[in-house]
């Protein structure tokens, strides 16, 4: 699994399919952190490709929700 960590964005790349749940779970729980720090926004999941997503916190979704998205 690869890690990009911006101030509030991490993109990753997982390529063992069978940690995959955990790697992204970690992912979230990263940007829950920072969501929390924020106060306002929530967390925004977004799926590019097999095993490709941007997980960021985002004034798209309200604070205290997890939202998808696939592009």
């Amino acid at each position: 699994m690869g890690f990009d960590v911006g101030n509030s964005t991490m993109d990753i790349q997982i390529l063992d399919a069978a940690r995959h749940d955990e790697c992204l779970e970690a992912a979230v729980e990263r940007m829950k952190a920072k969501a929390v720090e924020d106060g306002r926004n929530g967390v925004l999941v977004t799926r590019h490709a097999p095993g490709r997503y941007t997980v960021e916190v985002s004034a798209e979704v309200p604070f205290g929700f997890t939202y998808e998205a696939s592009v």
